[in-house]
């Protein structure tokens, strides 16, 4: 090799199966990774003495007896670095090397003695295995782990030096060894570690001091004849197989302190109930497959356990200070048929009840402090019907209830906390009919993708979301009712979000919100839409079939989403209404004239005017307008539903009011501040601005049947007014600013009531024939036109007297303050 090299480069002489000899130049420190990898004939290599650094597999399969340095580094990425050289007679390690390799020296059956530094944290799996020719071994203090069969088969090394810091020791680490063990009562011992059980009993003690119970203690012949073990309060940890099979083992107690159990540690034993202590952070899967245990106490405050148990369990406890569920725990035990929690659970992890197919009852501790439920921890528990969620949960992940085939509803606690609801959670569940999310008090709420996807829920309450991500209420077919409050913190509806929901019939965008996805209600039954004005963007194919006949677009500005706003792949929409003044700025755009066989122009309650004088409403000049179903006329604001027969009658010359407003859907409307959209898509009747000052409400009309007029100032309560024959009713009022007042028919008495007189109906209506404001006269007294009858007396209500009482009065249709 050339002279001036200091190292040996990775593969340089990889599988030269004919190479002898090696003259490394003087200096040479570095040999790298399978540089000499299966050179089966290198017997000779010179210039061995300065190096400290052999990569992996570097020797592998050689036959060399060389003099190294004391060694900084041994490569571990593939074979070992001397794996089956059989010539090599000594080896030393330098003070400072981090670990030693699996299978570094296996099979290096020349090597006699081995000194190894405290720096050695580890040493690795079958690191000197089959070093049959080894009889000291010095291991320096520092060293905490020998894996698995590191010396095994050194069958001459009966001079052992072990330090105290050896916490743990792998399977058969000293099978085959003649190792000075310490025995006691049939175990075998290496200073604080036991090692096997060296003879057939039936009772095993592990004597106090003990902190580790090595993988594959069991004594393979005898374990079945055990009935009891005893375990020290100094225990740390129980390694795998270690107990594997004691068929007769029929109860055992662990120790606070302990903290882990390795897998398949108790596996096929004859135990009925287990309590995990508090102490234990981690148990391997299967460490508890015992086809007799039902009853599980776990303590263990946060631990990684996956599957740990067997599918008899029929019941688990959870005592207090465990704070999380570990991650598929009680994965596929079928037989689980109860869950009790404590109030400190926060978490319930991944897959946790999984596949507990019997899983019926979950008892939750009325204090719950349960937060997160994590992905697929209810997947296929086929048994559970009912889930009650307690009041601190906050998020639901992904597949949280996947395959719950039998659940038929989800009840939120009052007050709950729930903000985000993960992907495909309730999907597929033919049998989930309720969910009441009105129940949340969280500031908002997330609905993942495909939340509810097919599922068989007939309505839904969103008063708080703020997403709901694509095909989150697709294919729900049942679905027949969306509440989405006008004011709803909503801001964006994914795509297909509510796609082929047949039973669906109409639909309420909210007020602010700013995105609406493709096809969200297409193959739904919605007939009219309204795009709010703060929206920035729809999706193309909103709703492309043939029931959808009117668009409302409550913006302005036809340009104000940069990408357009309406993307219609249906010619069968009928007519878009657009905001009064804006049909030219609309239908001049391609976007809109392709896609709509009309434009009109519709008025919105902003637009009316201030009435500051006596006037009267001229009814009569609704004759001649075509659409009242949300129209500006002369300053007043009409919302009439013509399919229930509401407009204008010509030949009796007054206005038909058939649709009715209830308290709840007022209460909506104020809750909104009676904004435009929530006028627009749920209010019938009639909106006037009233100026400042003290007037009078006059109105003309007949009320048959159930049905009555009612008139509400602003945020006041409604007044409900009885005219069963055509007659007038006056209503002072005194506004400090210009007032909003609804004029509307309801059925429902939710208001003060004025009665006039009563007659039978055939029908239920309500009659307006004119509408008119009285400025108050200039002594203060209002002229009230109560009836076209007189002589008699009524209060400032409205309701008939049979005398006079002390303060104002109507009598013969005047006020009179009576002292």
């Amino acid at each position: 090799m050339p002279k001036v090299s200091k190292q040996v480069g990775e593969y340089m002489c990889t599988n030269c199966q004919v190479l002898e000899r090696v003259v490394l130049p003087e200096g040479c420190n570095q040999v790298g990774n399978r540089a000499f990898w299966r050179c089966e004939k290198l017997t000779d290599i010179v210039n061995t003495e300065k190096i400290d650094s052999i990569g992996a597999g570097a020797f592998y399969y050689t036959q060399i007896d060389a003099q190294f340095a004391p060694l900084k580094y041994i490569g571990k990425e593939y074979y070992g670095a001397f794996d089956n050289n059989t010539r090599l007679k000594a080896i030393s390690f330098a003070d400072g090397i981090p670990f030693i390799p699996k299978r570094a020296f296996a099979d290096c059956y020349s090597l006699e003695e081995l000194a190894i530094p405290g720096s050695v944290e580890s040493i690795g799996e079958s690191a000197f295995e089959g070093c049959s020719g080894l009889k000291k071994v010095s291991i320096g203090e520092g060293t905490k782990t020998l894996e698995a069969y590191a010396f095994k088969n050194c069958s001459q090394a009966s001079d052992f030096t072990m330090p105290s810091t050896i916490v743990a020791i792998g399977q058969k680490a000293f099978d085959n060894v003649p190792f000075p063990f310490e025995v006691e009562d049939g175990v075998s011992y290496i200073r604080n570690i036991a090692y096997s059980v060296s003879k057939e009993t039936t009772n095993i003690v592990i004597r106090e001091g003990t902190t580790i119970i090595v993988d594959y203690f069991r004594n393979e012949r005898g374990i079945s004849s055990v009935t009891s073990v005893s375990l020290p309060s100094t225990l740390k940890g129980i390694g795998s197989y270690a107990f594997t099979s004691a068929r007769s083992l029929s109860s055992i107690t662990l120790p606070e302190g302990l903290e882990y159990i390795g897998e398949h540690a108790f596996d096929g034993a004859k135990l009925s109930s287990i309590t995990i202590p508090s102490t234990v952070t981690s148990i391997g899967e299967g460490a508890f497959s015992c086809e007799n245990m039902v009853r599980v106490n776990w303590n263990a405050v946060d631990a990684i356990a996956k599957g740990p148990f067997s599918s008899s369990i029929e019941k688990i406890t959870f005592g207090e200070g465990v704070k999380r569920v570990p991650d598929e725990l009680m994965s596929n035990c079928s037989g689980l048929v109860r869950a009790i929690f404590s109030s400190t659970i926060e978490e319930i992890g991944a897959g946790a009840f999984s596949g507990c197919e019997s899983l019926k009852r979950i008892d939750w501790a009325e204090n719950s402090n349960l937060k997160i439920i994590d992905n697929y921890a209810f997947g296929q528990c086929k048994s559970l019907n009912e889930f009650i969620l307690p009041k601190e949960v906050e998020i639901i992940d992904t597949l949280a209830f996947c395959k719950c085939d039998a659940l038929e509803r989800v009840i939120l606690s009052e007050g709950s906390q729930l903000r985000e609801i993960g992907q495909s959670c309730f999907a597929d569940l033919n049998l989930l009919t309720s969910i009441n999310l009105e129940a949340s008090s969280a500031p908002y709420m997330i609905i993942g993708e495909e939340a509810f996807r097919n599922s068989s829920l007939t309505s839904i309450s969103l008063p708080n979301v703020r997403i709901i991500h694509d095909n989150a209420f697709r294919a729900c077919k049942k679905l027949e009712v969306v509440n989405i409050p006008i004011n709803s913190p909503l801001e964006e509806m994914g795509d297909y979000a509510f796609y082929y929901c047949p039973s669906l019939s109409s639909f309420t965008f909210p007020d602010g919100i700013k995105k609406i996805g493709k096809c969200v209600l297409y193959d739904t039954s919605v007939s009219t839409i309204v795009l709010p004005e703060s929206l920035e963007f729809v999706g193309e194919s909103l709703a492309p079939n043939d029931i959808v006949k009117d668009v409302y677009v409550l913006f302005r500005n036809p340009e104000i989403a940069p990408n357009g706003v309406v993307h219609w792949s249906s010619h069968n929409m009928k007519t878009l209404h657009v905001p009064y003044g804006t049909k030219d700025a609309f239908w001049s755009m391609r976007v809109y004239s392709s896609n709509f066989n009309d434009c009109v122009e519709f008025g919105a309650p902003s637009y009316t005017e201030t009435v500051d004088e006596t006037s009267n409403i001229n009814l009569s000049s609704l004759a001649n307008v075509k659409d009242l179903s949300s129209a500006v006329v002369d300053g007043v604001y009409y919302a009439m539903d013509s399919q229930k027969g509401d407009g204008y009658d010509k030949a009796e010359n007054c206005l038909v009011l058939n649709s009715t407003m209830n308290e709840a859907q007022m209460d909506e409307i104020q809750t909104a501040n009676g904004n435009d959209i929530s006028i627009v898509t749920h209010y019938n009747g009639i909106i006037m601005q009233l100026a400042t000052g003290n007037r009078t409400l006059v109105l003309e009309g007949q009320t048959i049947g159930a049905n009555k007029l009612m008139v509400k100032f602003g945020n006041e309560k409604a007044i409900e007014i009885d005219l069963p024959t055509r007659g007038t009713m006056a209503i002072p009022y005194q506004a400090d600013e210009d007032t909003r007042v609804y004029i509307y028919a309801a059925t429902a008495k939710t208001a003060e009531s004025r009665t006039g007189y009563r007659t039978s109906a055939a029908a239920n209506t309500v009659k307006l024939y004119d509408i008119k404001i009285k400025t108050d006269e200039s002594d203060g007294i209002n002229i009230l036109t109560v009836s076209k009858d007189s002589g008699f007396i009524y209060n400032l209500q409205g309701q008939r007297m049979t005398e006079t009482k002390k303060g104002f009065n109507i009598i013969n249709s005047k006020k009179v303050l009576v002292r």
